[in-house]
């Protein structure tokens, strides 16, 4: 396996096992928030951003790598996001990679609403990821 194919299946391996059920904790902050003093959700609402900070940092360096690293699936990527499923090429990266920069604001970061709805969101990104994977490998006769 190359290092390409290898750097491809790190964020897909992240969004799997850890953003796709970020948003429950999250959840739970919200209900503390209601029940409970907010200030005693400052310090697990800052680790819950930088996880997602850093799986978005991860995903970009993952992307960007796979771009420059010269491989056989070089086509099938540039043709992913120029296709007729770039739509949802494009919303992925949106999802995963841009929205999260958002929490980065110290504002934004510290809102347990936002930071909701952009893990939120986040699940939609990966959701898109797998779509974009499988049916336009579906589309164009690779196997994904």
């Amino acid at each position: 396996m190359e290092l390409a194919d290898k750097l491809f299946e790190i964020p897909i391996f992240i969004s799997r096992y850890i953003i796709s059920f970020i948003y429950l904790p999250v959840l739970l902050l919200i209900i503390l928030k209601i029940s409970i003093d907010s200030n005693s959700i400052a310090v697990p609402l800052k680790f819950i951003k930088w996880i997602i900070i850093s799986y978005c940092v991860i995903t970009i360096l993952c992307w960007l790598l796979i771009l420059i690293l010269p491989h056989s699936g070089n086509y099938a990527f540039i043709k992913r996001a120029t296709g007729p499923y770039a739509w949802a090429y494009w919303l992925m990266l949106f999802f995963n990679c841009l929205l999260p920069l958002v929490l980065l604001h110290k504002k934004f970061g510290k809102n347990v609403y936002i930071v909701f709805v952009i893990s939120f969101l986040m699940n939609f990104g990966a959701l898109f990821e797998k779509f974009v994977i499988i049916i336009t490998s579906f589309h164009r006769d690779y196997l994904p």
